[in-house]
């Protein structure tokens, strides 16, 4: 049986939520400065 991989882009994320995308972008980046600041992602 084959994977089949779905992705969704970050603007689509962005009109789901109701969040702007500048601000989406944001929000992720910052997400990912705790979790390194955590050591959950190296």
């Amino acid at each position: 049986m084959q994977e089949v991989k779905q992705t969704l882009e970050s603007r689509e994320v962005a009109e789901m939520i109701g969040k702007e995308h500048n601000k989406l972008l944001r929000d992720i980046r910052r997400y990912l400065e705790q979790l390194n600041e955590a050591n959950w992602i190296q």
